[in-house]
């Protein structure tokens, strides 16, 4: 009902307060979860993004996602994630997350270790696999190594931006 009364700008405004929240929220816990309970979500996401741009339902969203510089949803996931390993990473955390650096889990020095990376436990079981323990190492080994080493309140902005600069390449 809003989109014929409201700009692009507006309802931009609207989906990051009514709709972005709602993704965004404990999105760290829930978000590794598998594609099928996540389904439902990415397609409302996608549903939304398509009336902001006032585009038919049919419509691709990747450049949407593009246009508009929104991130999707396992993107979202990966930004919460990310930010929460740099947040340990600078002692800005409190509570014990179970992740830790390389460097204490041998003394020899390798090139993972060199980038500020995390130990990733093993793990045989599907459940283990989305634990945020084996997840949020993984995902912290695909951040580059300039937004790696950005301060806390820059880093989640360059990483966004990071994301974004990815779909144009898909």
């Amino acid at each position: 009902m809003l989109k014929s009364y409201a700009n692009i700008e507006a309802m931009k405004h609207v989906y990051y307060g009514l709709i972005y929240s709602k993704i965004e929220y404990c999105i760290s816990s829930w978000g590794g979860c598998c594609v099928s309970r996540l389904s439902p979500i990415i397609k409302l996401q996608k549903k939304a993004i398509r009336l902001i741009c006032n585009k038919p339902y049919i419509e691709p969203t990747h450049n949407l996602f593009i246009k508009m510089k929104m991130l999707k949803l396992v993107d979202i996931f990966k930004l919460k994630i990310c930010t929460l390993v740099q947040h340990v990473k600078n002692n800005n955390i409190v509570g014990d997350l179970l992740i830790r650096p390389l460097s204490h889990t041998h003394k020899h020095f390798t090139r993972l270790q060199k980038r500020n990376n995390f130990y990733i436990p093993s793990s045989n079981t599907n459940l283990g696999k989305t634990s945020f323990n084996y997840l949020a190492p993984k995902m912290w080994q695909e951040v580059p190594e300039h937004i790696k080493n950005i301060n806390s309140n820059r880093f989640k902005f360059q990483l966004k931006k990071y994301f974004i600069k990815l779909y144009d390449n898909d």
